[in-house]
């Protein structure tokens, strides 16, 4: 059996997306996930500068109830757009690269945007 491309590592995935085989599909389809695994270990900086501002505004205004409602929503909605950008990068439409870290970027800006703002 075939082994999924999301079940190899990031070094496995870096040698087989570079590797230069007749196939033009699976080349691309590594380099996708390979980028995806990239963008995902700075998930964890994204949720803390989305979070913060809205966490460290001492306003009575902000029930806590919104900010786990926008919290989730972001969540929810940041691996809905990563997983179409991963089916958009595997199908070769644009690079990889280009497609997954353009739907990472924008949530990265209103991040710090936000976290910019934080007086």
């Amino acid at each position: 059996t075939e082994l999924s491309a999301n079940s190899f590592s990031l070094s496995d995935l870096y040698k087989k997306a570079n590797k230069k085989i007749f196939s033009i599909e699976k080349p691309i389809k590594f380099s996708a996930y390979f980028h995806k695994k990239i963008a995902l270990l700075f998930v964890p900086f994204l949720i803390v500068l989305g979070i913060a501002p809205f966490c460290l505004a001492f306003s009575r205004n902000i029930q806590v109830f919104f900010v786990s409602l926008f919290s989730l929503f972001g969540w929810i909605s940041f691996y809905t757009i990563m997983e179409s950008a991963l089916i958009f990068g595997s199908q070769s439409l644009f690079s990889p690269a280009w497609i997954i870290w353009g739907a990472f970027f924008p949530f990265l800006l209103f991040s710090l945007y936000k976290f910019a703002k934080l007086e």
